[in-house]
């Protein structure tokens, strides 16, 4: 075995094969085809989840089918469009779908800074609004006092026409 021992890869597989845990290979296959993203879960996190279950395995696995496995798990809409780009490999899904991660959070900043700057522009405007209708109040007002005004001299100016009653 001196060829194995200077190929970490072979050695590394040697090992796992001898020792490796009874049923562990087929536990690891079946965690593989029900792994899902968590929610919370970043892409990469999940992809060293994946990773770690498919290292698990001692024989080699075909890259279509890792890739499968990953796209499975991930959240259907991100799938789909991983699926599109038809990755080949591994590396090449996890790289898709950390793009689409990163565009996702992009546009959801991009999103809540519109949102921000949305309502900073309703505040500003609510504040224009308020003191326009402060300064047509007070015009209102000033007009309304002066035809007050000129209503209470009018009706003065009509008692002194109006004859006055006789006194006797």
């Amino acid at each position: 075995p001196d060829p194995i021992r200077n190929n970490w890869e072979q050695l590394r597989n040697s090992f796992l094969q001898a020792f490796r845990e009874v049923g562990g290979e087929s536990r690891a296959l079946g965690r593989l085809s029900a792994l899902m993203m968590r929610s919370s879960e970043s892409v990469r996190k999940y992809g060293q989840r994946v990773k770690a279950l498919i290292q698990k395995l001692t024989t080699e696995i075909a890259p279509s089918l890792q890739v499968e496995w990953y796209v499975a798990g991930l959240p259907a809409a991100m799938g789909f469009l991983i699926r599109q780009a038809k990755p080949r490999t591994l590396k090449e899904a996890m790289d898709a779908a950390t793009n689409y991660e990163n565009s996702a959070q992009s546009l959801r900043k991009s999103m809540r800074r519109s949102k921000l700057l949305e309502k900073e522009k309703s505040k500003k405007d609510d504040r224009k609004s308020k003191h326009r209708r402060k300064d047509s109040d007070s015009e209102t007002s000033t007009d309304s006092s002066d035809s007050e005004d000129s209503g209470s001299s009018s009706s003065s100016s009509e008692e002194d026409r109006s004859p006055s009653p006789q006194r006797r």
